[in-house]
């Protein structure tokens, strides 16, 4: 009903506690009022509320203002290849837990506000969030600095093609993080990666495929996974990542609960040798299939 809409005013439904999927793919709407939820007063759920409006580039910042029950958020803008900028106080007033897919595939978006999640302090994920944002060139450092609850990073920045580095103290105060898969997978231009980045993530039990197709990557620093001493699988965490030429001999060696290193650098078809000691301290790994395969030099 609402595919013809080129704006919407407002709706008043005080007693309405989800919005999911409303104007889902509303191709043509292009302005949303700021007043616009003002009278829904319950609302919990507005996942994918406004995915795929190709046409929509701006959001008003007071869109959610009040929304104190707002928890999920997931797939929200999901698609909107148009919208070209997000209001720094779009979710400051709500205690939003999910905020996956959120972003994802708005591929004209150039930046990210600072504090975006700032208010955000309850929030447990953030899976696919800015995936396939292919404009965005950099990550403001204090973005996840609130954030400290957050259990799930989960291809949150994949696909970014125009990242070229990561800020160091990007996760530094999310220190109950079990999940760092995908983080950065296929960001086809990010040649650097501090050597602090997880330096304060010390539970973390997975990091697959979280540097995989980083085409672009030419070294690891070798303290990179120091302090994440519960690791169990570093499955293609740096699968097809054509530039890598060495790896530090170190860089495995404080993982000494680590299960599985399948794939771990297959197709990194540039390595020209592997430490003797690169394994020495895992030993309780189950798993190496296919570790180097593809390594052909």
């Amino acid at each position: 009903p609402f595919d013809a809409k080129h704006t919407i005013g407002g709706i008043s439904c005080p007693d309405t506690t989800s919005t999911a999927n409303l104007f889902r793919s509303c191709k043509e709407l292009t302005y949303i009022s700021d007043e616009f939820l003002r009278g829904v007063n319950y609302l919990t759920d507005a996942r994918k509320m406004f995915a795929h409006c190709l046409k929509l580039k701006s959001v008003p910042g007071n869109l959610f203002r009040g929304k104190i029950r707002l928890e999920c958020v997931d797939g929200l803008f999901y698609g909107c290849v148009n919208l070209e900028s997000i209001p720094e106080n779009l979710f400051y007033d709500s205690p939003i837990k999910r905020f996956d897919e959120t972003f994802r595939g708005c591929s004209s978006l150039k930046s990210i506000p600072s504090g975006l999640f700032s208010k955000n302090v309850f929030a447990e994920r953030f899976c696919y969030t800015f995936s396939s944002c292919t404009n965005i060139e950099t990550i403001p450092t204090d973005l996840f600095k609130t954030n400290e609850l957050v259990s799930k990073f989960y291809g949150t920045f994949e696909f970014m093609n125009s990242l070229q580095s990561v800020p160091n103290d990007l996760f530094t105060n999310c220190k109950h993080v079990v999940c760092m898969d995908r983080v950065f997978g296929r960001c086809c231009r990010l040649s650097y990666i501090p050597s602090d980045l997880f330096k304060n993530n010390p539970i973390v039990e997975s990091f697959n495929e979280t540097f995989f197709g980083c085409t672009s990557l030419d070294r690891i620093p070798g303290n990179l996974f120091k302090n994440n001493v519960v690791v169990k699988s570093f499955d293609k965490t740096f699968g097809a990542c054509y530039k890598l030429k060495e790896i530090p001999s170190d860089l495995f060696q404080n993982n000494h609960s680590v299960e599985s290193f399948c794939c771990t650098f297959s197709d990194c078809y540039n390595l020209i040798e592997l430490p003797s000691e690169l394994f020495k301290y895992n030993v309780y790994v189950k798993h190496f299939d296919y570790t180097f395969d593809g390594c052909e030099r």
